[in-house]
């Protein structure tokens, strides 16, 4: 007697998609609404018997064509190097996979890019684990040059596929790789930074500490804090650096930087007065950009040799930050629950005016779009 009885099914889809970003903004051109040709190749539909479970190993994804190579770049399980040959082969409209691979803890996860139509690439992560951890990564081209690196500094934490819209054009891509060898290297990091953010007693303060290990080892051009929010506004730590290279793609070099820059930045929504401050190992302020009397964004430059010269033990940047909020600060710190590590909670980003946006690619898999 037949334990089960198998019935093969195959589907055909058009599939319309919108793009925007997750701060609620619509493209310039409305054309960016693709149009997305994706015939998908369904797995058998099996009818089991109640003693059997059905075996769920099998996926749509096995049927995906994978483009070039992932692979990890160390031991740690956070650093991977996506390599894609002949990138200047795809035309707009492409859609490229890559493989499947381990990461640090364990989860499965892959990457999707889209060559919009109109001319915009994104970069999408699935990752098989949620919460998805907070992630960076840039783009190489052969002569080891580097585009700016993109952080995923705000991820919801019940999803398992986000990523940016628009990266950057394939304008600038098909340039920016050239005709002689055209190979594009996607460098990309699980980021090991920390935040955390408590209320100072007695006072309208909230402070954020946010502690960078082993920060001269990595891409800082630039880096980027988790999202939190403070009087219902979403806000971003950013590091970045000036050069003593004019060209804004030189290959990335620590030696070749000058000046180390912080400030923060939100899409929508008034930045509180603010104090930004590097401390030692043992929590004892050595730069310090003070509140700005007139409210104005603080930014804070440092020469870099007077920021090794103090990082802790592994290499470690401290910095603090002081938020001087405008009401209770016990309501403004609310709006931090369900932060988890990765995002603002929903009610939290809507009131701070950042609206995050959806994109669904073919029929199972629902993209949270994020805005660097």
């Amino acid at each position: 007697m037949l334990a089960h009885t198998c019935m093969c099914v195959f589907f055909f889809f058009e599939v319309p998609v919108q793009l925007s970003d997750c701060w609620g903004r619509r493209p310039k051109q409305q054309a960016h609404s693709l149009s997305l040709s994706l015939y998908i190749l369904q797995q058998p539909i099996c009818f089991h018997t109640n003693k059997q479970k059905q075996n769920k190993s099998t996926s749509m994804g096995l049927f995906k064509k994978r483009t070039g190579t992932l692979n990890a770049t160390d031991e740690s399980g956070r650093h991977f190097l996506w390599t894609i040959p002949k990138f200047t082969s795809f035309a707009a409209g492409a859609t490229l996979d890559s493989e499947n691979v381990a990461c640090f803890n364990g989860a499965k996860f892959h990457f999707h890019m889209q060559v919009g139509t109109t001319g915009d690439i994104g970069l999408y992560i699935h990752y098989k684990k949620p919460p998805i951890p907070k992630y960076s990564y840039y783009f190489q081209n052969s002569k080891n040059e580097i585009m700016r690196q993109h952080t995923a500094h705000s991820i919801p934490e019940n999803t398992e596929r986000c990523g940016h819209w628009n990266v950057c054009t394939h304008r600038d891509m098909i340039s920016f790789l050239g005709e002689e060898n055209p190979t594009l290297r996607i460098y990309f990091a699980f980021d090991e930074d920390t935040l955390t953010v408590k209320r100072l007693p007695g006072e309208n303060i909230i402070s954020v500490l946010w502690t960078i290990p082993h920060v001269m080892s990595h891409n800082i051009n630039p880096y980027s804090s988790r999202g939190y929010v403070v009087d219902y506004t979403l806000l971003v730590n950013r590091l970045d650096v000036k050069r003593r290279t004019p060209s804004p793609i030189a290959p990335w070099d620590v030696n070749d930087v000058t000046t180390v820059i912080l400030f923060l930045f939100s899409r929508k929504g008034k930045i509180p007065p603010h104090s930004i401050e590097l401390l030692t190992e043992a929590g004892e302020p050595y730069y310090t950009a003070p509140k700005k009397d007139d409210g104005t964004a603080t930014t804070l430059m440092v020469d870099k040799d007077l920021v090794v010269a103090n990082l802790g033990a592994d290499g470690s940047l401290i910095v603090r930050v002081n938020l001087h909020t405008g009401g209770n600060p016990l309501e403004a710190l609310a709006a931090l629950s369900g932060l988890g590590g990765a995002a603002p909670a929903e009610g939290a980003a809507a009131a701070g005016g950042g609206q995050r946006t959806r994109w669904r690619w073919g029929e199972r898999e629902l993209y949270n779009v994020m805005d660097d």
